[in-house]
């Protein structure tokens, strides 16, 4: 039994859809786009020629101690478009954003 007729059979088992995993053959990718109402759809296959994506730039900072075992860190990240939209590789926009995250370390394991 392979792993997708494992899978196959665990949706199946607790009553779950198969996500439209019956209209792709297995090891093979398909990208769906919706172009809003009345537009229609497109359904995509992957690229025909294996490449890399967009290249992604990172800095992160560390926080000092918050408070009492709180600890934190501030991310901003880049995303400059190298790849061809055409082969649907890339979006053709320079992305950015930014995240702080926030979290608690505990001094006894869960399992302990």
């Amino acid at each position: 039994m392979t792993r997708s007729d494992h899978l196959y059979s665990f949706h199946d088992a607790a009553s779950l859809a198969q996500g439209g995993r019956s209209y792709v053959e297995n090891n093979r990718a398909q990208v769906v786009l919706g172009r809003g109402s009345g537009q229609g759809v497109v359904l995509l296959d992957r690229p025909s020629s294996g490449s890399l994506s967009d290249l992604s730039l990172f800095l992160r900072y560390a926080l000092p101690e918050l408070v009492s075992d709180w600890y934190g860190n501030l991310e901003i990240g880049l995303k400059i478009p190298l790849m061809d939209e055409d082969e649907f590789l890339s979006t053709g926009n320079w992305d950015e954003g930014y995240q702080m995250t926030v979290e608690r370390c505990f001094t006894r394991g869960l399992l302990k």
